[in-house]
């Protein structure tokens, strides 16, 4: 079963990326939940750094995500796994792409977000 919500990171001094969020359930193969499906308050929050070029995350606790970036047409551009400390900020750098529409995806355990940035 999958869940979904819209995250809208907040940011100060930068430019906030939305962020879908996904949770994938292991439903033990029943066809369908028994119970109404909790509210999931979103742990992750983006945002894009234009002048240090480089996709700023930060999550209250830590937390190791996996991250893939993929251009307009579907393509795979960088990869990584990154460790968000509590409290801080992680950084994944930017300055290799060239102008146009990228994809992000992060996976943290059971957790899928995905958000959509120009540079």
């Amino acid at each position: 079963m999958i869940q979904c919500t819209i995250v809208r990171a907040e940011c100060y001094e930068n430019t906030p990326i939305q962020l879908s969020c996904r949770v994938i359930h292991n439903v033990k193969g029943t066809v369908s939940p028994t119970k109404a499906p909790a509210r999931l308050n979103p742990k992750i929050t983006a945002f894009l750094s234009e002048e240090s070029h480089s996709l700023s995350l930060f999550d209250s606790q830590t937390e190791v995500v996996s991250y893939t970036i993929y251009n307009s047409m579907g393509d795979e551009i960088d990869n990584g796994i990154i460790n968000i400390t509590s409290g801080n900020v992680a950084y994944v750098y930017l300055g290799v792409l060239d102008q146009g529409v990228y994809s992000i995806l992060l996976v943290g355990g059971n957790i899928i977000y995905e958000g959509t940035f120009s540079l």
